[in-house]
């Protein structure tokens, strides 16, 4: 099997540590971390996003964060008790 993709490209630099946290901040998520890995919660809609190192997200002229390859999953069930605990946590 074989797939093929295409993706444009986007004009930017990668967006640092600190931007994409203060951006995902002023958006009203809450940061966690699980294993060394940050990740933003949206306690409203009961979403995570995960992969958001600074590969994945390109800063653009306009001030604007392009994702390239986050993970976005809605949460249910323990595994949205368990994310709503460790964010309690940290705040």
């Amino acid at each position: 099997m074989r797939l093929v993709i295409q993706q444009p490209a986007i004009e930017g630099i990668p967006a640092s540590v600190e931007h994409i946290h203060r951006f995902f901040a002023e958006s009203g998520w809450t940061r966690f971390e699980v294993g060394g890995e940050v990740a933003f919660f949206d306690s409203e809609r009961c979403v995570v996003i995960s992969d958001t190192h600074q590969g994945n997200l390109i800063l653009m002229k306009d001030g604007l964060l392009a994702p390239i390859d986050l993970r976005v999953q809605p949460l249910s069930g323990a595994l949205l008790d368990y994310v709503q605990r460790v964010c309690r946590k940290t705040s």
